[in-house]
C-alpha cells in the first residue's frame, strides 16, 4: 500500500461524514413558541376573515344581495353549532374551552426573557424555536410530547408551545387564517450536526495535502542525489515558515473569546483578519508543498537529465557575468518605467487642480521603491551564487541552479523556448512563463555548460525541445 493511501482513505471518510451530517436531522424533538391571541381566533368565528370578505362580496354580486345580508347568510352557512357556541362565550371561558387543560402557568423571571425574544405579531414569522433542554423549558420537558401543543400562561398573555416531532421541519402557522403563512425550523435545530459539515470537508482537503506536505518535509520521500545528500530544500523552508504563521493565526482566532474582548470593538475584526491570514497561509503552504515535493524528487534523482558540478573558478566567472547581465536588464527596465512614471507625474502636476502634487509624490515614492528592487535583486542573486558551490540539476519539468528552484510545469507555467547559446561560457537559455493578473510573466534562466559537456548539453536541449513540442 502507498504511504499516502491512509490519508486518502481518511479524507474519503471525512467527505462521506461531511455529506452525512449535512443531511442528518435532529435526533430529538424541539419546540416552536409563539404568542397566541385567542381573541383573534374567537373574532374569526364571530366575523369574516380577510379571505371570506372576498367570497361574501362575490356572493352579494351574484345573488343580488347587499353586503350585510350576504355576510349574515355566509356566517350562518359556514359556522357550525359548536363554532357558534364558542363565538358567544366570554373570552376567559373561550380560552378554557380551547386549551382543554393544556395551559401551564409560568411565573419564573427567566420566562420573561423568552417571551420578550419572540417575534412581533405580523412579522414574516411569529414563531421562535428552542431546544427542549434549554432553560427554562427543561423544567417542563415532560409536558412537551412530540406532535402536541401546550400553552404557557404569563399574566394575561398566552404562548403556544408546539413540540416538533423529528423530521417535521415546516408547516402551517396555527391560529391564522392566512393560509400562506408557514413556519420553517432553523437549520441549527432541524440539522444540528450541519455545523460540522464544512470543518469535516476542510479536514478532508487537508488530509489530501498532508502526504504532499510530509513529502515536501522529507518524511515520505528519500532525499539526496547519489553521493550528494546534503542539498537544502529551500521550498520546504517556505512551507515550514508559513505553516507556523498559519497555526499562530488560527490560534489567534480564538483569542478574542478567550480573553473576553468586546466583539463589536475588536473581536470580530481580529477574528476576520486572522481568518483571512489563515486562508492565505493555506494557499501558500499548498503551492509551496507541491514545489518542495517536486524539488525533493529532483534531489532524489527522479527523471534527472543532467547533474553538473562546476569548478570554483568556472562558477565564479559565470556568476560575475550573470550579475552584469542581470544588472543591465533590471536597469534598462527601471529606466523605462521611470520615464513613463515621470511623464504621468508631470501631467498631474501641470493639469490637476487638486491632488496633483499628492499623486506625483506617491509616484516618486514608487520610483524609489522600484529603484531599490531593481538594484538590490541582482546584488542578492550575485551574493547567493558566490556563497554556494556551483551545481545544477535539470529534469524535464524543473531545474535547480545553486539554491534557486525553477519549475515550468506548475500552476499554469509553461516553457516558451530553450536554446543552446554559443559564447564564453556556452549557455543553455530557458524562457518560461506563468499566469499573472496582466497576462503572463516571463522568466529567463541561463545555465552555464561545464567544459567538455557540449554533447550532453545538446542532448539535453533536444530532449526538452521535444517535450516542449
Amino acid at each position: 500500500m502507498s504511504k499516502s493511501a491512509p490519508f486518502w482513505i481518511a479524507a474519503l471518510f471525512c467527505f462521506i461524514a461531511s455529506a452525512a451530517v449535512h443531511r442528518s436531522p435532529a435526533g430529538a424533538s424541539f419546540l416552536k413558541v409563539k404568542q397566541y391571541h385567542f381573541e383573534r381566533d374567537q373574532e374569526a368565528l364571530r366575523d369574516l376573515t380577510l379571505f371570506e370578505v372576498d367570497a361574501v362580496r362575490e356572493m352579494a354580486d351574484t345573488q343580488g344581495m347587499d353586503f350585510e345580508q350576504a355576510r349574515t347568510a355566509f356566517l350562518e352557512g359556514t359556522r357550525n353549532p359548536e363554532q357558534k357556541r364558542l363565538a358567544a362565550l366570554p373570552l376567559e371561558d373561550y380560552v378554557v374551552e380551547v386549551t382543554e387543560g393544556r395551559a401551564i402557568s409560568v411565573t419564573a423571571p427567566e420566562w420573561n426573557a423568552i417571551f420578550e425574544s419572540l417575534p412581533v405579531a405580523g412579522s414574516d414569522t411569529e414563531s421562535a424555536f428552542f431546544r427542549r433542554d434549554e432553560i427554562p423549558f427543561r423544567s417542563l420537558s415532560a409536558d412537551f410530547a412530540a406532535g402536541k401543543t401546550r400553552y404557557l400562561q404569563s399574566g394575561m398573555n398566552y404562548y403556544e408551545v408546539y413540540t416538533i416531532p423529528r423530521g417535521e421541519f415546516s408547516g402551517k402557522e396555527s391560529g391564522t387564517h392566512d393560509f400562506s403563512r408557514t413556519w420553517i425550523a432553523p437549520d441549527r435545530l432541524a440539522y444540528p450536526y450541519r455545523k460540522f459539515s464544512i470543518p469535516l470537508a476542510l479536514l478532508g482537503l487537508v488530509l489530501i495535502y498532508i502526504p504532499r506536505i510530509l513529502r515536501a518535509l522529507g518524511f515520505l520521500a528519500r532525499r539526496g542525489v547519489p553521493g550528494r545528500p546534503e542539498f537544502r530544500n529551500t521550498q520546504k523552508t517556505v512551507v515550514i515558515v508559513w505553516m507556523i504563521i498559519g497555526l499562530a493565526a488560527l490560534a489567534f482566532c480564538f483569542v478574542p473569546s478567550a480573553a473576553g474582548w468586546d466583539m463589536m470593538q475588536y473581536g470580530f475584526g481580529t477574528i476576520m483578519m486572522s481568518g483571512f491570514l489563515v486562508v492565505i497561509c493555506v494557499i501558500v503552504v499548498c503551492v509551496y508543498a507541491g514545489r518542495a515535493a517536486r524539488l525533493e524528487r529532483l534531489f532524489g534523482g527522479a527523471d534527472l537529465l543532467a547533474h553538473w558540478i562546476y569548478s570554483p573558478e568556472e562558477w565564479r566567472r559565470f556568476a560575475e557575468l550573470e550579475y552584469q547581465t542581470e544588472k543591465k536588464e533590471k536597469r534598462a527596465l527601471y529606466i523605462l518605467v521611470a520615464v513613463i512614471t515621470a511623464v504621468i507625474g508631470a501631467g498631474f502636476l501641470i493639469f490637476a487642480d487638486e491632488g496633483g502634487f499628492a499623486v506625483a509624490a506617491v509616484l516618486a515614492g514608487l520610483l524609489v521603491l522600484l529603484a531599490g528592487v531593481a538594484f538590490l535583486v541582482p546584488q542578492l542573486n550575485h551574493r547567493r551564487n558566490l556563497r554556494n558551490p556551483g551545481e545544477v540539476l535539470i529534469s524535464p519539468t524543473a531545474a535547480y541552479v545553486t539554491g534557486a528552484f525553477h519549475s515550468w510545469t506548475m500552476l499554469g507555467a509553461r516553457m516558451e523556448s530553450i536554446n543552446l547559446v554559443d559564447g564564453d561560457p556556452l549557455t543553455i537559455s530557458i524562457v518560461y512563463s506563468a499566469p499573472s493578473r496582466q497576462g503572463r510573466d516571463s522568466c529567463a534562466l541561463r545555465i552555464p555548460v561545464p567544459k567538455g559537456k557540449r554533447e550532453d548539453a545538446e542532448r539535453l536541449v533536444s530532449a526538452l525541445q521535444q517535450k516542449q513540442g
